[in-house]
């Protein structure tokens, strides 16, 4: 279990920020260039290089993010329902 500080809100407004920023960057970078399945492995290598690189406890909060997120695409999934986006990149 994860024994972190709890961040300031705000912190987490400027962690979100910057974070909706790169993603955004990203996107610009690779938009209409290739295949999303091709985009979404590199994103799967990058994101494991990033985590060998966090403590455990950072490692436990990704985990715990991915395992939400893997919840709503199967449930997408399994209810044959569009994959919607709560960010602001589009």
């Amino acid at each position: 279990m994860s024994t972190a500080a709890k961040p300031t809100p705000q912190e987490i407004a400027k962690f979100r920020k910057e974070s909706c920023a790169l993603a955004q960057q990203i996107y610009d970078a690779l938009r209409g260039t290739h295949n999303a399945c091709v985009v979404l492995e590199a994103l799967t290598m990058l994101h494991r290089h990033a985590v060998s690189q966090l403590p455990p406890d950072a490692v436990y909060n990704v985990a715990n993010q991915l395992a939400g997120y893997a919840g709503e695409l199967l449930h997408h999934a399994l209810n044959k329902t569009p994959v919607g986006s709560n960010h602001p990149i589009h």
